[in-house]
């Protein structure tokens, strides 16, 4: 199936969960806006900061990505399935799938942000090398976020023939820092979502240091999606293709 065909698939909930999104962070853009107001000066990563609270990617963002993800559960279907000669042709489909799932979803969160850098451009320290790079780095690394709770609800969904143990298994991936901190484990909550709130406190280190950091981030981000997604292939090559229950064989 052509991935624009399938994006249509589900497109009531699909509009139904950026709707959520976008009330939420619409409404976070006027309190933050009128913050704004009232200071002379800042830099952009406080700005960002206002967007990227650990909580809200367990409470909010993760749970409604979750929500549009779970519209690609139609790949699952066995008659989709078997047509497929390997394995790995239909689990890349799975994840480019996802891939443009995520992207639109980051744009999605980033859109009131830019808007807002727009309006108060003359009070963020924006026009800079560093502020760039930060906007940058903070990009990818939200996408890499999502990309790894996304694959890892898609697996477990597919394994288990159950989304909503995929869903509890991509909702706790991604809110793992969230309830470490709750737990007051704050140093040990850099798993995953944990990572943008370290992005953001870097900011105020030196230039080099800021640069190896986020360097360090992006490439711990991508090697736990790399490894996510190998081994998750790996298992899947051990489903029985031929049984309609596609079981898990022992």
């Amino acid at each position: 199936m052509k991935l624009r065909k399938i994006l249509l698939i589900g497109m009531k909930n699909r509009i139904f969960a950026y709707l959520l999104v976008t009330i939420f962070t619409v409404r976070m853009m006027i309190l933050v806006s009128q913050q704004m107001e009232l200071i002379s000066k800042t830099h952009v990563s406080e700005l960002y900061m206002q967007f990227s609270h650990v909580r809200y990617f367990a409470l909010y963002y993760i749970p409604v990505f979750l929500i549009i993800v779970g519209m690609e559960d139609i790949l699952n279907d066995y008659l989709i399935f078997s047509k497929f000669n390997n394995i790995d042709f239909w689990w890349k489909d799975k994840i480019k799938l996802l891939s443009l799932d995520t992207l639109l979803y980051v744009i999605l969160l980033e859109i009131p942000i830019i808007i807002l850098v727009i309006m108060h451009v003359e009070k963020l320290d924006i026009l800079n090398a560093k502020s760039l790079v930060f906007i940058a780095v903070d990009l990818v690394i939200k996408y890499m976020i999502f990309l790894i709770v996304g694959l890892i609800f898609l697996f477990s969904s597919f394994v288990t023939k159950k989304q909503y143990i995929g869903f509890t298994a991509g909702f706790f991936a991604g809110a793992i820092d969230y309830i470490l901190m709750i737990l007051h484990f704050d140093r040990y909550a850099v798993i995953v979502s944990g990572m943008m709130t370290q992005l953001i406190m870097s900011f105020n280190f030196s230039a080099v240091r800021f640069l190896l950091l986020s360097a360090i981030y992006i490439v711990y981000l991508v090697s736990l999606f790399i490894f996510l997604y190998c081994a998750s292939g790996e298992i899947l090559k051990r489903i029985d293709l031929y049984r309609g229950d596609l079981k898990l064989e022992r």
